[in-house]
């Protein structure tokens, strides 16, 4: 894992790429949707770059950060803010390479995220951005997340957040807010200098699920 260090809080302007750096079931969707709806060109899980699947080129080498945003950095050049995986395994590299990005998480309560991504994953293979994501954290390099203990994605869920916040301190480039607060999605637009809008309730698997039982 890169080394943490902290980021001056006197950075030039004008910020130009914002990635939202929460793990994946934290509203990223939702995030997402603010942005959109806010006129930016925005991304949510980053796969296809044109016709080309960016990310079955980085299968094999998901640990391997630095390659990851080199073979993101076409979809990150063509777009104003980034989010769901593996933006938040690549904050750091990332905070190097755009040091007038800024970034934003959303942190859902660690019982309801491993509830969330459980749901999501089931008992299948991770994806290739999946594996970028939980190998940052879980040194057993699991294939599967149903061999991962809700234990050890609780440890992956504070260390996350903790990391985050370290390697940011006093920076002025992180703005980390609650899931659920009524007020998330203003706290997101006005630390990105956008119109206040609040945040919706975007989940595009969870809606398409009840529709099918529907």
């Amino acid at each position: 894992m890169p080394e943490l260090t902290c980021y001056d809080a006197h950075l030039p302007m004008p910020r130009n790429k914002i990635f939202v750096v929460s793990l994946h079931r934290s509203g990223t969707q939702s995030v997402d949707d603010i942005f959109i709806r806010s006129g930016l060109k925005s991304i949510h899980w980053p796969v296809l770059h044109g016709e080309v699947n960016v990310q079955s080129m980085v299968a094999g080498r998901e640990t391997d950060l630095e390659f990851l945003a080199d073979k993101l950095r076409p979809i990150v050049d063509e777009h104003d803010a980034l989010s769901d995986m593996p933006i938040c395994a690549l904050y750091d590299v990332f905070a190097r390479r755009y040091p007038d990005a800024l970034f934003v998480a959303t942190e859902r309560p660690a019982l309801d995220w491993i509830s969330s991504v459980r749901w999501h994953i089931g008992t299948r293979t991770l994806l290739p951005y999946e594996k970028a994501g939980y190998w940052r954290y879980l040194p057993s390099r699991p294939e599967r997340l149903a061999d991962v203990n809700d234990t050890e994605l609780a440890d992956m869920h504070f260390r996350h957040h903790a990391e985050l916040q370290s390697f940011f301190r006093d920076s002025g480039r992180l703005k980390l807010v609650q899931l659920g607060s009524p007020l998330a999605g203003e706290e997101i637009c006005s630390f990105l200098g956008l119109p206040a809008l609040t945040m919706g309730k975007v989940d595009v698997m969870r809606q398409a699920a009840a529709s099918s039982v529907a």
